[in-house]
């Protein structure tokens, strides 16, 4: 948990796993976050099927865009959607 602001730049890697109660590595309760710098998710678990959800950051605010994303693969057919927010720190799901 952070309390106040978080500047994000150079390399940010947080890890997903489907299957743990925890599915994922999660920055929290900031006021303001600003992403910057390169985002790694690594996927600790098996393949993400359709439907997978992740919350990586949970702020009252976002600015800025990360520079470069590495992502997991995805499984076969499907696709990243958006949680529909306008921050690009909010859910994404893989959809079929």
């Amino acid at each position: 948990m952070v309390n106040n602001a978080l500047s994000l730049a150079g390399q940010t890697v947080l890890a997903i796993n489907r299957t743990n109660a925890s599915k994922a590595s999660t920055v929290a309760g900031m006021n303001w976050l600003t992403n910057g710098g390169t985002l790694t998710v690594i996927n600790l678990g098996p393949p993400l099927q359709a439907n997978d959800t992740f919350v990586l950051f949970s702020a009252a605010g976002v600015r800025g865009v990360f520079s470069e994303t590495n992502l997991p693969p995805l499984g076969r057919g499907a696709e990243l959607v958006d949680d529909g927010r306008p921050d690009p720190g909010g859910e994404s799901r893989a959809d079929q």
